[in-house]
């Protein structure tokens, strides 16, 4: 049997101006068995709740599924695309930033 972490939410709080960025994280245990194939798994096993600076200088290769672009992210750079993305997200959906 092999046990396994999943994260099932991950929440990145936008903070107020001159606030730090918070990371939320909801985890999953699974166990396994032999072939791989999840046979038991306890829901809302841990609940991960940090703040950027604790993990956002930590970076990971990644690739775009849809640009196919190789690159090397941080947990800050990941939370200022997000905020950007949503920013924009909500610019073309009630036309204006509303995140500010």
């Amino acid at each position: 049997m092999t046990e396994k972490f999943r994260a099932s939410k991950i929440a990145i709080e936008i903070p107020k101006p001159d606030s730090e960025p918070w990371v939320h994280i909801t985890v999953n245990k699974m166990f396994l068995n032999d072939e791989g194939i999840v046979v038991n798994a306890i829901p809302r096993f841990a609940y991960l709740s940090k703040p950027l600076s604790q993990i956002g200088m930590n970076s990971y290769p990644f690739v775009d599924p849809i640009t196919q672009q190789a690159i090397e992210v941080s947990g800050y750079g990941l939370a200022e695309a997000i905020t950007s993305y949503v920013d924009k997200v909500l610019k073309d959906t009630y036309g204006e930033d509303t995140n500010d």
